[in-house]
């Protein structure tokens, strides 16, 4: 983006491409200092999946939807 700037104050002004943000988000060197089985996982869930959960505070279960948004059975 810019030239380092040493042995001195400076302000160092740079483009950026907003554009490439997702892009270089998704990119994951999993050879090199990424490849950590002790700290990142892939789990895939092929399990249907409701598009709402109603967790409950206390992490028992699901919490009943408040008044309105009831959740649709499954069928």
């Amino acid at each position: 983006m810019a030239e380092p700037v040493t042995g001195r104050e400076a302000i160092v002004y740079a483009e950026i491409d907003v554009g490439r943000i997702a892009e270089e988000q998704q990119a994951l060197d999993a050879a090199g200092h990424y490849n950590r089985p002790d700290v990142f996982g892939l789990t895939v869930d092929e399990r249907p999946q409701g598009q709402v959960e109603w967790p409950r505070a206390d992490g028992q279960g699901q919490a009943a939807a408040p008044a309105g948004l009831e959740r649709a059975e499954k069928q």
